[in-house]
């Protein structure tokens, strides 16, 4: 595996044992090598998933969907996650996470944290992807107009073409590429062609992402996601 990569398993893991042996299972060969983005959540074997997802599934409704929009938002900002959600009081729902041992609320920075980074991948585990798409739809309305996170949580969001939310990816994946980040701006600029419904709008932007391909360790094979629908060559 690559080093960035053993390096963000060893941080996932947070010392359990059996994290580290079955995190890098759940990972394909091109996340393996830095070829293909790593998701935000990683995912869980059926073991780690047993371990992880039994104290979060003990917990209300309503303190799973604070959860979920924590994992979400991944900011931890207690405001965005109280007006995203859909009681009146949303923070006392922390109430029992915090008794159970999952999050804290740091006192220096004031921000919901997880006490473990696997609880984040129960968490998504559990939940539907319904709930997913009403919590990305939640915290998009609380971005502005035209920013990367309204956008990013548009797109998630999304399940057929939408011309508009691919339009802002577009623009969000060449600001991922001035960061550094060739990979997340060829996922962006795929997903964004995903979205995209005019047949010329969408090859565009896969050219661009195939463009971008050598930018990382020389090969084109770089901008192919496992999910692409695309040619496995960037040839004519």
């Amino acid at each position: 595996m690559a080093a960035r990569v053993r390096q963000r398993l060893v941080a996932e893991a947070a010392g359990n044992p059996l994290a580290l042996l079955e995190l890098p299972g759940t990972l394909n060969e091109a996340q393996q090598t830095e070829r293909g983005p790593l998701p935000a959540v990683l995912p869980l074997s059926e073991r780690l998933k047993r371990i992880f997802s039994v104290r979060v599934s003990g917990l209300p409704y309503a303190t799973r969907e604070l959860l979920l929009l924590a994992v979400l938002d991944a900011s931890g900002d207690l405001h965005v996650l109280e007006r995203s959600m859909s009681s009146s009081d949303a923070l006392t729902e922390l109430g029992p996470a915090e008794k159970a041992g999952l999050v804290k609320v740091d006192s220096v920075t004031g921000r919901l944290v997880f006490r473990h980074p696997l609880t984040r991948s129960a968490v998504m585990e559990l939940s539907t992807s319904a709930e997913r798409r009403r919590g990305h739809l939640a915290l998009a309305g609380e971005f502005p107009e035209g920013s990367e996170r309204r956008a990013r949580h548009l797109a998630a969001a999304a399940v057929g073409p939408d011309d508009q939310v691919a339009s802002l990816l577009h623009r969000v994946a060449y600001g991922t590429l001035r960061r550094g980040d060739a990979v997340g701006a060829i996922t962006t600029l795929l997903r964004a062609s995903e979205l995209s419904g005019e047949a010329t709008t969408k090859a565009r932007m896969l050219a661009e992402a195939a463009r971008l391909g050598p930018n990382i360790r020389g090969t084109w094979r770089a901008c192919w996601s496992p999910s692409s629908t695309c040619p496995r060559r960037c040839g004519p």
